[in-house]
């Protein structure tokens, strides 16, 4: 999953307007971060950037957001959604 990262990273990169690989970096940053990985920084970059192309009414933006608050979801926690 880091080489898949790096790679999309890279991809996002040279097109400005690739809200593909932008999405495959928050997912992969989401799912790789922990306690001795820290990628907030990664997937805040690449859900920015997202953002100014699809806008903040964008459909892809907004799958991103919640996939950012979901990661902090407990079963059972209604709170949190």
């Amino acid at each position: 999953k880091k080489l898949a990262l790096e790679f999309f990273t890279r991809a996002a990169e040279l097109d400005p307007r690739d809200l593909v690989s932008r999405a495959l970096i928050v997912d992969i940053a989401l799912s790789l971060n922990s306690e001795t990985l820290k990628l907030e920084g990664v997937w805040e970059k690449a859900l920015r950037e997202i953002g100014q192309v699809d806008g903040a009414d964008g459909p892809i933006y907004n799958l991103g957001r919640i996939a950012i608050h979901l990661k902090d979801y407990k079963a059972g926690d209604k709170d949190t959604l």
